[in-house]
């Protein structure tokens, strides 16, 4: 039962993966577009970190470290699972956040205006 909630658990960390993946290629076009750095390399660290992530929480999983470490080893081991998996999500972090930040102008002037969007 075990390796089926490892099996499920590692199924998050896969998707972001795969959505940072998707936002590398998003944020490629808008920087070729507006001419800015090229940001989205760090999304392919970000998604290589999650990888990695991913796979070291599979291998604890499948050697059963979860449950037969002693408290300081599951510690280290949890450290090797998410130290990569938040590396991972701070370093897509800033590429949003420089790719993006024209919407939130654009979403107040459109408030401001009286346009609604979401079809309401």
């Amino acid at each position: 039962m075990s390796v089926l909630w490892g099996t499920l658990a590692c199924l998050a960390p896969l998707t972001l993966t795969l959505t940072y993946l998707l936002l590398a290629g998003l944020g490629k076009r808008m920087g070729e577009a507006l001419r800015m750095p090229p940001l989205f390399r760090l999304y392919g660290v970000a998604a290589a970190l999650t990888l990695l992530a991913t796979a070291a929480s599979l291998v604890a999983g499948a050697a059963g470290w979860w449950e037969g470490s002693p408290a300081g080893a599951a510690r280290g081991i949890a450290l090797l699972v998410f130290l990569p998996l938040a590396a991972g999500a701070c370093m897509a972090t800033y590429p949003t956040m420089r790719y993006w930040k024209w919407i939130w102008p654009e979403l107040r002037s459109s408030r401001s205006a009286g346009r609604v969007s979401g079809g309401r």
